[in-house]
């Protein structure tokens, strides 16, 4: 079983479910910040590096790396993906 993605935790049943809330809002922003707006992934990470909002796991600063992780993750569009098997609707 992987880690769950930010702003996810995994319950009884190792099912990903909501998280830290702060965490999820966080997810939303990168989403709605790279939709929305003309924001690169570049500029998403220096709005969250001068906010001052911890980044992924083990990481000081937010790079477009782990920005780019979190928008191509199939997860937070609820599939689940292993090998070329996909499922989704899977939260």
């Amino acid at each position: 079983v992987s880690a769950p993605p930010l702003g996810y935790v995994r319950d009884a049943e190792q099912r990903l479910v909501p998280g830290d809330p702060v965490d999820c809002e966080v997810v939303r922003f990168i989403f709605q910040a790279y939709v929305e707006s003309t924001l690169s992934r570049a500029d998403i990470c220096h709005l969250l590096n001068a906010q001052g909002i911890s980044p992924l796991r083990t990481a000081r600063t937010w790079g477009a790396t782990a920005i780019a992780s979190i928008l191509n993750d199939v997860r937070y569009a609820g599939a689940i993906r292993l090998g070329s098997w996909a499922r989704e609707n899977c939260h």
